[in-house]
């Protein structure tokens, strides 16, 4: 193992982000953290995902203060509800770019980096939706796919040197943006208020409680490890039985 694993936390300041920062931190891992708005935290800088320029000042900014990557994880992301006939331009748009695009340039850029570590561990956030369409966000579930794809193609393209690719994917995860997908279903959808609808979401998981921040980090901290190095091209559930392929 190197002296000193080192990551970049890509939606760092999000729920999920949070949760997976200060996990690896408790690995021993220094993490730079990086989101849209950051706050004035140590090792903190902000950038936007969706812009090809900003990630590379992202990336110079990094190299500025470390010597290799060990550990990139992709944890951008935003979601709105709307039906496909009712979806405008701007809302697929916004989604793809944020989920899949900024998962692309994050993992494009930083790879030179993480080349010149003695291991390297990519890790996508992606989704169950990635893998089961759900209605109402056609456009989030396109995306989430997409990074699941783009993960495993990049795992198979990287084999035979000490990188490996993976997909953590979660249910429905108990953050601020639980609450505002709720809102837009009952504002969008209807047939019932936030509160029913956040009902819903739970009631749909075998085991009868939303994901939590902390169990992404826990399966983010296995997939950073060296233990995890015959592990490459997975989408991981984390999904209380909701997913189980």
């Amino acid at each position: 193992m190197t002296a000193t694993r080192t990551a970049l936390v890509t939606g760092a300041f999000g729920g999920i982000g949070k949760a997976v920062c200060a996990r690896l931190e408790s690995d021993g891992v220094r993490v730079l953290r990086t989101d849209l708005i950051t706050d004035d935290a140590a090792d903190s800088f902000a950038s936007d995902c969706r812009n090809e320029q900003s990630v590379r000042d992202l990336v110079s900014w990094a190299e500025a203060r470390v010597d290799y990557l060990n550990v990139v994880v992709t944890c951008a992301g935003v979601i709105d509800v709307a039906p496909v006939e009712n979806m405008s331009l701007a809302q697929w748009q916004r989604v793809i770019d944020v989920n899949l695009t900024g998962t692309f340039l994050a993992l494009r850029e930083c790879l030179p980096l993480v080349r010149r570590s003695s291991y390297g561990r990519l890790i996508c956030i992606a989704s169950d939706a990635g893998k089961t369409g759900e209605a109402g966000i056609a456009h989030y579930c396109a995306s989430k796919f997409g990074v699941i794809g783009l993960a495993q193609s990049l795992a198979l393209e990287l084999i035979g040197e000490p990188v490996t690719v993976n997909c953590v994917c979660p249910v429905i995860c108990d953050t601020p943006m639980m609450s505002s997908l709720a809102n837009d279903f009952a504002s969008v959808i209807g047939s019932g208020d936030a509160q029913e609808w956040r009902g819903r979401f739970i009631a749909e998981i075998p085991a009868g409680r939303a994901c939590t921040p902390a169990d992404v980090a826990h399966a983010v901290s296995f997939l950073a490890g060296e233990e995890s190095s015959f592990i490459t091209g997975q989408a991981i559930n984390v999904s209380g039985g909701h997913e189980v392929h």
